[in-house]
């Protein structure tokens, strides 16, 4: 999981927002019910 987080911190970091799930859960992810999301502090 380590390189999977430092990698959605990277991407927030550059303005972007990072979801983090399982391929079983891209549907209920991308919906927002299912993921850990990763975003820059506003």
């Amino acid at each position: 999981m380590g390189p999977k987080v430092a990698a959605a911190l990277q991407f927030a970091r550059a303005g972007g927002r990072a979801v983090i799930a399982s391929l079983l859960d891209v549907a209920p992810a991308m919906r927002g019910e299912a993921r850990t999301t990763i975003e820059a502090a506003q």
